[in-house]
């Protein structure tokens, strides 16, 4: 599944990770209902996406190398049909805010490292003081606040409402996590699990 930027329609993006050859389709079902999209039914945006257009099964999407991406998924309605652009980017995630120094820019001060494998954790520093925890993926030029997450049950929780102030305040204690200084957070984008040790 790809996540809604918060108060963005229509653009949609997720960490994924791909092999080299792996092949794929985008999709607005969860499961097969014949709207499954492919080659000739979304348009290719950047050399990234150019380069996975070589499916050889159907219209499939053919990754040519493996790793892990940002994915990002464009809708608009254009002559009375949802219209589709798929894009890639480098997957960069990070730490914000004030428990990491009070600084909300998203530099390499913050940014997660990338695990080698699909099931690996996504690791992110460490943190400097013991408040709210505020994390996000960077995607193109929107702003952090539209692809921020926070911990819940064990899970990665994407925003979905307006934030003026925190977690705590807007959704509730349950999500706000205050981790202990020295701690880091450990994300899984494959199961979706995250917590902080």
């Amino acid at each position: 599944p790809l996540t809604q930027a918060y108060s963005k329609e229509g653009f949609f993006y997720g960490v994924v990770y791909f092999g080299e050859g792996d092949e794929f389709k985008i999709n607005p079902d969860a499961g097969w209902k014949g709207n499954d999209m492919g080659t000739d039914q979304i348009t290719l945006d950047g050399d990234i996406a150019a380069s996975c257009a070589n499916g050889d099964k159907g219209s499939n999407l053919k990754m040519s190398a493996s790793g892990w991406y940002t994915v990002i998924v464009k809708a608009k309605i254009a002559n009375g049909a949802v219209q589709y652009t798929l894009s890639f980017s480098e997957p960069k995630v990070y730490i914000i805010g004030n428990a990491l120094n009070g600084d909300w820019s998203m530099n390499d001060s913050g940014r997660f490292t990338a695990p080698a494998t699909a099931d690996g954790e996504w690791v992110s520093p460490a943190f400097t003081a013991s408040t709210e925890l505020r994390a996000a993926v960077k995607v193109g030029s929107i702003d952090w606040y539209r692809t921020e997450f926070t911990i819940h049950n064990g899970e990665v929780f994407w925003r979905k409402y307006d934030m003026p102030n925190n977690w705590a305040e807007t959704m509730g204690a349950d999500y706000s996590v205050k981790p202990a200084v020295g701690t880091k957070l450990y994300v899984n984008f494959d199961t979706n699990k995250a917590e902080v040790r």
